[in-house]
Order: structure tokens, then sequence, then C-alpha cells
């Protein structure tokens, strides 16, 4: 329930294949450590925080380049993108910020933001460090210093990589 998966192959001559997968799913009792009362004696727990939907591709490609009875030169790649979107939280919150790690969650974004205080680079004066202080201006006493939300995740969008496979009479490199 709550998920979709999609796919293709197929092989051109064969000396290469290409396969392809789609997906959207959405996911429902998210555990993670949440806040509980004071009065129950606990500062937190395990507990269902929330639902998310992800949806992406990825894709993967092999070549054949040479294939004799001694000698075998393939080469490989993939690619894949992963888009996903928090959208529910524990206790109808709109947002959580998880204590010491510096994400936030929130409906509508997605997962792991990063929420903390924002480098605003070095004093090229005095080569002290500086982040934004409440204002938006900046400062160098980092205790001055406020979590924003940087819009960016812990969870980079696309990944990828490639490869090649050569072996001769059984003897192989990767």
């Amino acid at each position: 329930v709550g998920s979709f998966n999609a796919g293709v192959t197929c092989g051109f001559l064969v000396r290469v294949t290409l396969n392809v997968d789609a997906f959207r799913r959405k996911t429902y009792d998210m555990l993670m450590e949440i806040p509980y009362s004071y009065t129950t004696g606990f500062g937190g727990g395990a507990g269902n925080i929330g639902a998310m939907v992800k949806k992406g591709f990825d894709a993967d490609v092999l070549v054949n380049i040479i294939k004799t009875k001694n000698i075998d030169w393939t080469f490989k790649a993939n690619v894949n993108y992963n888009k996903n979107e928090v959208t529910e939280l524990f206790a109808g919150r709109d947002e959580y910020i998880i204590a010491n790690t510096g994400l936030k969650l929130e409906v509508g974004k997605p997962y792991g933001e990063f929420y903390m205080p924002e480098w605003r680079g070095v004093n090229p004066e005095t080569g002290a460090p500086q982040w934004t202080n409440a204002e938006g201006g900046i400062t160098e006493n980092f205790d001055e210093a406020v979590a924003v939300d940087l819009n960016k995740s812990i969870q980079a969008p696309w990944s990828g990589g490639f490869g090649f496979n050569v072996s001769w009479k059984g003897i192989g490199l990767t």
C-alpha cells in the first residue's frame, strides 16, 4: 500500500543492456527519538514521527566492449535520483528540530534539512570566524549565533558511478 515501482530492461545486439526503475513510495510510521513530557519520568523515546513520500529512478547500463573466448571487457555505469518530502509529523506539528543533530524535519520539505548556525566566513581583518546573529547580521561570538534553516538536505538527490571490468583467460581487473 502506498508504493509504486516500474522497471524496464532491454538489450541491443546483446552488447548493451539498459535497466531503468522508477518508484514512488509513501512511508508511514517512521520511527525516531521523540520528546516526551517530563511528567512521564522520561525525556524521550522511540515513537512514530510521521510520514514521507519518496520518488525517483535508478538507471544502469552495461556495455560489452569486447567479448571473445579469452578476453572480456565491459563498461558499466549507473545513475540514481531520489526526492523525498515529509508529509506528516507527530502530534500535529509542522516542524520538529532533532536535538543535538543540526537537523530539522518540516512538513513539505525534504527529510533531514540542516538547521544550525549559518557560517558567514572569516573576518578578513582579524581572521575570526563569523556566523549569522538573531538580527540577521554577523557575529564573531558563537554564543550569539542563531540556528537557521539552510535549505540543504543531508541526502544528495543525485548519485551515480561507473567502472570497467577486464579479464583475460580468467584473470580479471575491476
